[in-house]
């Protein structure tokens, strides 16, 4: 079956990346990143949709967004950890102008009223949550708050076996003049 996101891809620092690919089932085959929506659009349908996505993507200029705390929500079967992310006027307008670009594709499938920026770093049994909230802290604390670069749109869809990913770049950020 196919799976398919639209996500804003970031870097992570090694110990923050080190508990995704440990702790998250996703963590290898994807990169960190903030999801605008999932399921996103199937690839037949890609002629249609990346050209919408190029547009939307080349309404912003990259900015960033700062990750300053670690916490946790439970869904499903599994809790999720994740990397918080500091109120930020563009990220918030960068979601509201995709969601308002793609109304057929809410977030999460509509599922969810409040969307709640975040990274996630771990998708965890309950037993397991206080250990790897211990561990995220922690790691954050010896880091300090972490300045996320957002420059790209990435379109993700496939299967368990094979993941295909479309990015769309944002404008590039303009230098104030000397």
């Amino acid at each position: 079956m196919e799976e398919s996101a639209l996500v804003i891809p970031v870097a992570l620092p090694d110990a923050l990346e080190q508990l995704r690919w440990r702790y998250d089932p996703l963590g290898k085959a994807l990169p960190p990143h903030i999801t605008l929506a999932v399921p996103f659009g199937q690839r037949s349908l890609r002629d249609l949709i990346a050209p919408r996505l190029k547009e939307l993507a080349g309404g912003f200029e990259a900015f960033f967004v700062l990750g300053d705390g670690i916490d946790a929500f439970s869904s499903d079967d599994l809790d999720t950890v994740y990397l918080d992310l500091r109120p930020n006027d563009d990220l918030d307008r960068l979601m509201q102008a995709a969601q308002a670009a793609f109304p057929e594709y809410p977030p999460y499938g509509g599922k969810h009223d409040n969307l709640v920026a975040h990274v996630t770093l771990a998708r965890i049994s309950a037993t397991l949550k206080r250990h790897v909230v211990w561990q995220a802290q922690t790691a954050l604390r010896q880091i300090g708050p972490i300045e996320l670069s957002v420059q790209a749109l990435a379109w993700i869809t496939g299967s368990d076996d094979e993941l295909l990913t479309d990015s769309f770049l944002l404008r590039p950020r303009e230098s104030p003049n000397p």
